[in-house]
Formats: structure tokens, C-alpha cells, sequence
């Protein structure tokens, strides 16, 4: 449960610090879009004691029935800042930027904070570490240009027939020509790219997923082990429980008064699905990079006033 506290409470009240020492506390500061946070930063002096990676945002909430109803409501009616060209206008607005080496978790206690979600690149692996294979990273390029193919074969439009799909670009009509029927084996497995991007991303997910608290890993796990859920994908991904969908997306040009509001088609707000997922880890990564004037998605967590640029190798 979060903790349950009036607004009118002083901001040292709200951030109690138990069993862990700081050279100084954490910042408060709210937005206004009406949310609390607090931010431990090591240049600051102020560790997340379970966080350390670098920044840490800490999401204050209140969990009283009114309160929360009233959340609700703002959430519901809370759209995405589509008037904003660029990252430092929706920053001007007080959404939260989130980037490797940030973490959002809940709770004002750090030592009982639930961590919920984390922001890696290829950079911040590499540096803590936590890449088994350094490889990786070339692999992910290889197998998205292999997918994408030519692009002179890439359109907006879907692919349209039967056995010679015409349209689409060049993945879509693979995975029509080859779905078309149950029983087609036409395409060996080891050439098969949906098993190949299902192996890499799969492989690259579980490495981000080494940056989570070792406690929270070895709860996910044993849920899926109760629930007789088999890792997914590449052997050594034994952290990563839902499933696997590759997206093809449209690139935006930059500087574009309605860039934000096209990017909704290939980056939008978080979301429950209809499985029962809630013990599972999830991976949303970036395959190949953003073509040069053009700009880059942006992931927008709309409860909590939070965005990520999803730059090439981002995963969160």
C-alpha cells in the first residue's frame, strides 16, 4: 500500500527517512500538473538505497477514498501535450523527463519504495555491466535492418493478397505470406525473422532487466514458476514473463506544429492488457534509430505526468 497523507502535510513530513543515511535528504518539488515527487541524486548527495544506477523520481500519492477518486478523474480527463514541438517545451509544462539512469518507484520510505519501472540504453548496460553478451547491440541492428529490408519497400499503406502480398512494407508482407496458412513451413526456423527478433530483443530485455532490485527479480520469477510460465525467447532471459510483438512505426518530421499528436500511432500512454499480467515484467525497447530529421517517440506514462524519449537501444 502507498502511504496515506493530507496535502497540507509540511514537505519533510511527507518524505520520512527511516533506516537509511543521506548526506542530504531528497528534493521535493511538485508540478503543475499536480503531482508530488522526489528526486535522489547522487551528484546531490542523496542515494536511493535501492537504486544504484543514478537519479531516482520517488511518485508521492494519496491513498485516502476521495483523494483517489478525484485522481481518477484527472487522470481520465489528461491528454497527452500534443500543442509541445519539442522535449524541453513539454519540460517547460512540467512533465517529468525520465532517461538511463532515472527510476520511478512508490512510497515515501526508500527502503519499502515499490520499484515499478527503470530506463536503460546500450550505454548504461555496458557501463554497469549487466550485458551478458556484448554483441548484443550489433545484433539488434542486423535483424531490424533485416526485417525493415529496403527502404524503397516501405509505405503507410497495409498489404493487401493472398500468396503475392502487394503493399506494406517488406516485414508486414512476410508475416502475411507467411501466417496465411497454419501449416506453412515455407520459411526454415533459422531464417525465419520473427524467431530471430524474438531471440535478440528477448536476450537484450533480460540484460536491462538485470538493473532491477534483485528482490523484486526473484518475486517475478518465482510467480512464474508458479504459475507455470516458461521464460520466453532467448535461454538466458529466465526475468521476462509476458509476451513478445514487434511494432513497425511511421517516423515523424521534426519540428512539425502536430508531431506529438502524429507520434500517438507508434508511442502512446501505458496500459493494462486483458491477461492477467500482474506479476510479470514487461520490456518496451527501440530497435533501430530515428532517420535524421525526423524526431523520436516519445513514451508518455500519463497517470503519473512522466515521459521517455525512446531513442535507438532505449528499453524501459
Amino acid at each position: 500500500m502507498l502511504p496515506s497523507a493530507p496535502q497540507s502535510v509540511p514537505a519533510a513530513a511527507r518524505m520520512p527517512i527511516q533506516s537509511t543515511e543521506f548526506k542530504r535528504p531528497p528534493a521535493y518539488f511538485d508540478t503543475k500538473l499536480g503531482e508530488r515527487y522526489l528526486l535522489y541524486d547522487p551528484a546531490q548527495g542523496s542515494t536511493h538505497p535501492q537504486w544504484k544506477y543514478g537519479k531516482a523520481v520517488v511518485i508521492l500519492l494519496v491513498t485516502s477514498e476521495g483523494h483517489t477518486t478525484e485522481k481518477m478523474k484527472q487522470y481520465k480527463a489528461r491528454m497527452v501535450p500534443v500543442g509541445a514541438k519539442a522535449q524541453q517545451e513539454v519540460e517547460d509544462i512540467r512533465w517529468v523527463c525520465l532517461h538511463p539512469d532515472t527510476d520511478t518507484g512508490l512510497n515515501a520510505d526508500p527502503d519499502e519504495d515499490e520499484i515499478q519501472a527503470w530506463v536503460t540504453d546500450g550505454r548504461f548496460l555496458v557501463h554497469h555491466q549487466l550485458l551478458r553478451n556484448p554483441d548484443i547491440l550489433e545484433h539488434i541492428g542486423e535483424v531490424s535492418n533485416k526485417a525493415l529490408r529496403p527502404v524503397e519497400d516501405r509505405t503507410s499503406n497495409p498489404p493487401s493478397g493472398g500468396k503475392t502480398p502487394q503493399g506494406g512494407i517488406a516485414l508486414e508482407r512476410l508475416l502475411r505470406r507467411m501466417s496465411n496458412d497454419p501449416g506453412n513451413a515455407q520459411v526454415p526456423e533459422e531464417d525465419d525473422v520473427r524467431s530471430q527478433l524474438l531471440q535478440t530483443l528477448t536476450e537484450y530485455a533480460g540484460s536491462a532487466m538485470n538493473a532491477g532490485p534483485e528482490c523484486r527479480i526473484d518475486l517475478l520469477e518465482n510467480i512464474g514458476l508458479v504459475k507455470q510460465m516458461p521464460p520466453l525467447g532467448h535461454r538466458n532471459n529466465r526475468r521476462f514473463w509476458t509476451g513478445f510483438q514487434a511494432n513497425v512505426s511511421r517516423p515523424i518530421l521534426s519540428n512539425n506544429s502536430t508531431e506529438l499528436k502524429d507520434d500517438l500511432g507508434r508511442a502512446g500512454d501505458a496500459h493494462p492488457d486483458s491477461h492477467d499480467q500482474i506479476g510479470s515484467f514487461s520490456a518496451l525497447i527501440v530497435a533501430n534509430n530515428t532517420p535524421p530529421g525526423y524526431t523520436h517517440a516519445h513514451f508518455h506514462l500519463i497517470e503519473l505526468g512522466l515521459f521517455i524519449v525512446m531513442e535507438r537501444e532505449t528499453a524501459i
